[in-house]
């Protein structure tokens, strides 16, 4: 059964876009808009934590902080952007990139670019600046996952559900290899990885198209592309049957988590996959919800959620464990509603709803200039084509049904199921 909703959406939120590429194979994504006030720029390097290998995990994210410390001509850079006014300074890390960004006044365009080109060249590297970063980065590590219990269960869930792929390194890094990081290894690291020829730059808001390519040109196209190793990409290991593992923590209360592994980002199955998953257990109205919480009293709460990464998707479930001594009985209810909701969770309320709600979401999304450069450069990194935002746009013009149920039986089955709890330390 298909359900048509018409004209297509992605035809009338279609934002003006000149991408091009300079001949050190640096990409550029400019999106002028004279609507906007300011401009946001985001500057992305295709290398995340699944480019890591045990020894060097977190080192990625080490650049986070590193990228901060400066250069020669700029050896402050919070200082610099402070007083220029450039504001939202910040920078994020995730299993398939990392990236630095911004929001200013148009004025400020020539001092951000030449900021940004400098340290993607001369980073200052030195022992000093090493051993305080690891020092801030090690206690981070402790506040987000040694002595954050729900961290920790995340960590564990990651590693049991991407066996032997790179997908289960943590972010942040494992607290070993964080404490024997070398000052070579971080001088590879940067020498290998931030080159223009593996860097995409955003540029959203109120600028002139004409004058910012020169000043690019001028900032950025002097810097010597590198050779960038070829990934040895891995895929995840077949599963055939369910997982399961258990942490112990100095909690009060159980927590369990379920993790599937889904399609790789971007494909119809995915949008399929995160649809269902919206219908399921995206708040109180939803399905699992209203079966597990409302009607049986069986959970406190649940919710489900999906995380995006460019080759896989992961989809988790999370609830409050009350009663130990039922923690089979209650897995197996769990997923007997999955099981249900994949059947009856598709009716034509449920599906309008959502797909309302994240039409509108894009629509929100896209009227913000940091937003609106963040959505240009997660697709232009994932698939080298930034128009990919729009797909699931069209894909929820026209709801099959069948399709939906049919990836969410795929996915969401029980021999692919990955089972974590996270319960009270022994007395």
């Amino acid at each position: 059964m298909t359900f048509s909703y018409g004209k297509k959406l992605s035809s009338e939120i279609k934002i003006s876009v000149d991408k091009y590429q300079l001949e050190n194979g640096m990409t550029v994504l400019l999106n002028s808009d004279e609507n906007l006030k300011t401009v946001s720029y985001l500057l992305g390097y295709r290398v995340g934590s699944r480019h890591e290998r045990k020894g060097i995990t977190g080192i990625s994210h080490m650049f986070e902080h590193l990228m901060f410390r400066g250069t020669k001509k700029y050896p402050d850079f919070n200082k610099t952007f402070n007083s220029a006014g450039v504001i939202r300074v910040n920078a994020f890390t995730s299993k398939d990139m990392t990236a630095y960004l911004g929001t200013f006044a148009p004025e400020q365009m020539d001092l951000v670019l030449d900021v940004e080109s400098d340290r993607m060249n001369n980073l200052v590297l030195t022992q000093e600046v090493l051993d305080k970063e690891r020092g801030a980065v090690q206690e981070e590590r402790r506040l987000r996952v040694d002595n954050n219990p729900m961290g920790a269960l995340f960590e564990e869930l990651m590693f049991l559900t991407f066996q032997n792929h790179s997908y289960a390194w943590p972010i942040i890094g494992v607290e070993k290899d964080i404490a024997n990081y070398s000052l070579k290894d971080l001088e590879n690291w940067y020498q290998t990885y931030y080159s223009p020829n593996n860097a995409v730059l955003v540029l959203s808001g109120n600028f002139s198209v004409k004058k910012t390519k020169k000043m690019i040109d001028k900032y950025f196209s002097a810097l010597v592309s590198k050779k960038i190793p070829k990934e040895k990409l891995t895929k995840v290991s077949d599963q055939n049957s369910a997982r399961k593992g258990s942490l112990r923590k100095k909690v009060q209360s159980a927590t369990v988590q379920l993790a599937y592994v889904g399609p790789p980002s971007g494909t119809r199955e995915s949008y399929a996959l995160d649809f269902l998953i919206q219908i399921l257990g995206a708040g109180e109205s939803s399905f699992l919800y209203k079966k597990l919480v409302r009607e049986q009293r069986l959970l406190p709460s649940v919710s489900i959620y999906a995380y995006d990464f460019h080759k896989y998707q992961a989809v988790i479930l999370s609830y409050p464990l009350l009663d130990l001594s039922q923690e089979e009985d209650i897995k197996q209810k769990v997923l007997e509603e999955i099981e249900k909701g994949l059947d009856f969770s598709l009716t034509p309320e449920a599906v309008d709803k959502v797909k309302n709600i994240k039409m509108n979401q894009v629509v929100s999304l896209l009227k913000k200039s940091s937003s609106r450069a963040y959505m240009l450069l997660e697709n232009e990194m994932a698939f080298n084509d930034y128009q990919k935002m729009y797909d699931e746009i069209n894909f929820l013009n026209d709801i099959d049904f069948e399709f939906i149920n049919s990836v969410g039986k795929k996915y969401l089955n029980k021999n692919r199921l990955n089972y974590i709890s996270l319960k009270p330390e022994k007395p």
